[in-house]
């Protein structure tokens, strides 16, 4: 019997291990049994593990793998893995494999040999320096937690799936529309995002100078947002609204594009997220 959710378990209870920033994405380095180096995309927006499709012809024979199904641009495996990164260890039985298409559009540019997902951290508290190009991954907030901004993240529920409570939704007040009443906004946290993208009505109906003559508690966010990285208007959320098929999904995706100007931290059991100015 193949299990769909991957089950997480860490080998320690806290560790760091170093990314590089890659025209814009982050890239980390794993090690499958004796393969080493292998170089992924950390996508905090994916719910799983995904191989690019050369790299899971390279290692198919050797891990002898049980066909489940094809959906789309994937292909199912049952296939248990342990996937390190330094001395962080988290074990899945399930392999989503892309298809050639995918690979070349998402994976050759980097040279990537795949996409790991939120299944990585979702239960823990993850620090993201991206000064340092260091992660970190433990249950505890770091001591100095009262230097940064906090913000409310939300799970929001896809039809049907009941695995994509793994994804974080941040809420954003300080935001107004042009009758002057504030907006509610739920944007999709995305680290594989590198742009940040919102709806056009959503867009249409902000008053941007107002916004940012009442922001207070949330200056730094919208300063950023509305200023030095703004969201850009894309016809792409109408369609990716309707392929994710989120319960009251809203507004957008916040990307790297902005997460970088931040140190952050993601407090996924308390639905929090940290940011603190890191001056770039």
């Amino acid at each position: 019997m193949w299990k769909k959710e991957a089950l997480s378990i860490p080998q320690k209870e806290e560790c760091a291990f170093d990314f590089k920033l890659e025209q814009g994405r982050i890239v980390i380095y794993a090690k499958i049994n004796d393969m080493d180096s292998l170089r992924f995309l950390l996508d905090n927006g994916a719910t799983t593990t995904i191989f690019d499709s050369t790299f899971w012809m390279s290692i198919k024979e050797y891990k002898n793998p049980h066909f489940i199904q094809k959906s789309g641009n994937f292909d199912y495996y049952y296939c248990p893995t342990s996937i390190s990164l330094s001395d962080y260890t988290y074990s899945i039985d399930t392999i989503y494999v892309a298809s050639e298409r995918y690979s070349h559009d998402y994976f050759s540019a980097l040279s990537l040999n795949g996409m790991i997902g939120v299944e990585l951290f979702y239960k823990s508290i993850v620090s993201i320096d991206f000064g340092n190009q260091k992660i970190h991954i433990g249950h505890q907030l770091p001591e100095n937690i009262q230097d940064y901004e906090q913000y409310e993240m939300v799970s929001l529920r896809k039809h049907g799936d009941p695995y994509y409570h793994k994804f974080r939704f941040l809420t954003i007040n300080g935001l107004y529309d042009k009758n002057g009443e504030p907006v509610s906004s739920n944007f999709l946290i995305d680290l594989g995002s590198v742009a940040n993208n919102i709806d056009y009505p959503f867009c249409d109906n902000i008053d941007i100078a107002k916004s940012k003559s009442m922001a207070k508690d949330t200056a730094s966010m919208i300063y950023l947002l509305l200023n030095k990285c703004p969201m850009r208007e894309s016809v792409y959320m109408d369609t990716f609204a309707d392929t994710i098929h989120i319960d009251n999904f809203k507004n957008g995706v916040i990307g790297i594009d902005f997460l970088r100007h931040f140190d952050v931290i993601f407090d996924y059991p308390d639905n929090k997220l940290y940011l603190k100015p890191n001056g770039e």
